[in-house]
């Protein structure tokens, strides 16, 4: 290994011409694979250990530049990618018991970014999920994107502060670190204020 798994992010996306890619499910890393070999520049695939399948997610020809709106919620947005996915749905269904409802996105390209669907959340809320060091990663990617171009910036960017995790499991290295379905629920409540009896435009 020639890097923390936490910075793979932060290495590739500068790379001039690279284009990089976070499946959800091991569904999408085999259309992903299949994308990739038929391409003459640079890919990178970055994949979890987790090869089991997200009910949610349709199947079809992988698309780079193109997200996927998996769950619709007329409150808030969570663009997540890779592993995070998962962990939106659930987090997505916590913030529904309390009155919030959550459109949540698979965000499998990483770089090209899907600006046609980041341009509709224009003045919106919409908070990034990701298995990565927040300094270099997909949060920062995209709000440098906005930017850019003068458009709405994330509320948040759920991702790893400036820390190693510890060892132990997956599970529990999650919580640690804040990016469990629990804490992100109770973050996102928190920042917008909701008590759990109504909703939050």
């Amino acid at each position: 290994r020639t890097h923390h798994g936490l910075l793979d992010l932060a290495a590739l996306l500068p790379v001039p011409g690279m284009q990089v890619f976070a499946p959800c499910d091991a569904r999408e890393l085999e259309r992903m694979v299949r994308w990739t070999i038929t391409q003459d520049g640079p890919c990178a695939i970055r994949y979890a250990r987790d090869g089991s399948d997200l009910p949610a997610h349709r199947d079809g020809e992988f698309q780079p530049g193109k997200w996927e709106r998996l769950t619709e919620g007329e409150d808030l947005t969570l663009l997540a990618t890779g592993t995070m996915v998962r962990q939106a749905v659930l987090t997505a269904e916590r913030l529904k018991k309390e009155g919030i409802h959550a459109s949540v996105v698979n965000c499998s390209s990483i770089r090209p970014l899907d600006l046609a669907l980041l341009h509709t959340l224009q003045g919106k809320r919409y908070y990034t999920m990701e298995e990565h060091m927040q300094t270099g990663g997909f949060g920062m990617f995209v709000a440098q994107a906005c930017m850019e171009r003068g458009w709405t910036l994330p509320v948040e960017t759920f991702a790893v502060r400036d820390q190693f995790p510890a060892h132990g499991s997956h599970r529990l290295l999650m919580k640690d670190v804040g990016l469990d379905p629990e804490s992100m629920a109770a973050e996102i409540l928190r920042r917008t204020g909701n008590n759990g009896k109504r909703s939050v435009r």
